[in-house]
Order: structure tokens, then C-alpha cells, then sequence
């Protein structure tokens, strides 16, 4: 398009190209708003170049792609920021069933231990559900005894950290004190497993 003269002036007014003028103020918005815009801006800019002049629409299509690679930049380190904190959850959590779990077998295996102690009391019989809940309290246990029959036993025991969610760990014995089954289950159900040993 060609400038013409006024005819009153004889002034020439300068070519616009309000698209690149678009293109450059939304590129300097862009920066300032951690480039969200500037997408938009580099687009606008680069269609823009088509016309004359060219400054802003130059102007705006290098801010803009200044600004994209900024945008890029932020969302990058927000996905790595969002993983490590993902990562970082999902350890102490692992932790904490951990510790459950951890805490749950040695108190199963305090209270076999206080059965095979039973035993070797009173020549290597098993107790009966009355015999080993009696030696459960006079040890200061807090776990249930249950016989099965001559050569097995299940221990009971519920752990609970104070945080309102007990877990229930069951363990099946033989007569020499091997588990052969454990199994825990928190109250709230987030949390099961079932082992089998042979």
C-alpha cells in the first residue's frame, strides 16, 4: 500500500501495520505474565512480517520467542519441581508402612517368642487359647493367641501408632515357632498384604 500525500499538507503519513503493533505490545505483556502470552505474540509477530512495516511485527515476533522459551523454562522446572515432590511423598509414605509393617512382625515374633518359651516349659506342647492368653498377660503382651490344633498357632496383634488408623497383623506358626502365613490390613483398608512362607 502506498503512502499519499495530503492534499491540504502536502504531509505523508507513514504506513501502519497494526498487527505487528499487536504482536508487540502482547509480547511485552507476555514477558511480564511469566510468558503465557508470548506464544501468541511470536505468532502474531511472524504473520505480521507479511506487511510493511516490519519493526514491531520484528519486535514482537522476538520477544515472543523470547518469551515462549521463558514459558517453557518455568513449565519445565514446575514438572520437575511437581515429580520431586510426587517422589518425595510417595517415599514417606513408604516409610511410614514401613515402620507399620516392620513394627507389626517384631511384635509377632515377640509373641511366638513368648510361646516357644511356654513350651520349653512344659515339655514342648503347644498351650491351649486359655493357656497362651494367660501367658500373653503375664508377659505384658498385648496380642491374642489362638490354637489351632497340636502343631499350629495364629498370633493376633493390632499396632497402633496413634494416628487413627490401627493396623491388624495375623501370623500363623507351627509348633516350632516357623511362621507360615502373615497377614495385616490397616483399619481404613488403604493398606493389605498377605504373605505365605514355605
Amino acid at each position: 500500500m502506498s503512502a499519499q500525500l495530503s492534499p491540504e499538507t502536502g504531509y505523508e503519513p507513514p504506513e501502519q501495520n497494526g498487527l505487528g503493533l499487536a504482536a508487540f505490545i502482547v509480547s511485552l505483556v507476555g514477558l511480564f505474565s511469566v510468558g503465557i502470552l508470548s506464544p501468541v505474540a511470536a505468532i502474531m509477530g511472524a504473520i505480521a512480517m507479511r506487511r510493511d512495516p516490519k519493526g514491531f511485527a520484528l519486535a514482537g515476533l522476538i520477544i515472543g520467542l523470547f518469551g515462549s522459551l521463558w514459558l517453557c523454562l518455568v513449565a519445565v522446572w514446575i514438572l520437575f519441581f511437581a515429580a520431586a515432590l510426587g517422589i518425595g511423598i510417595t517415599a514417606m509414605v513408604m516409610s511410614i508402612i514401613y515402620v507399620q509393617i516392620e513394627d507389626g512382625i517384631n511384635g509377632l515374633n515377640n509373641g511366638a517368642d513368648i510361646i516357644l518359651q511356654w513350651q520349653s516349659e512344659h515339655d514342648g506342647a503347644l498351650p491351649t487359647t486359655d493357656q497362651g492368653t494367660m501367658a500373653f498377660s503375664n508377659a505384658g503382651f498385648n496380642g491374642s493367641y489362638q490354637w489351632v490344633d497340636g502343631d499350629d498357632f495364629i498370633i493376633t496383634l493390632v499396632v497402633d501408632e496413634g494416628d487413627g488408623d490401627p493396623w491388624t497383623f495375623v501370623g500363623e506358626y507351627d509348633i516350632s515357632g516357623d511362621r507360615e502365613s502373615l497377614r495385616w490390613e490397616s483399619k481404613s483398608g488403604n493398606s493389605h498384604g498377605n504373605w505365605n512362607f514355605d
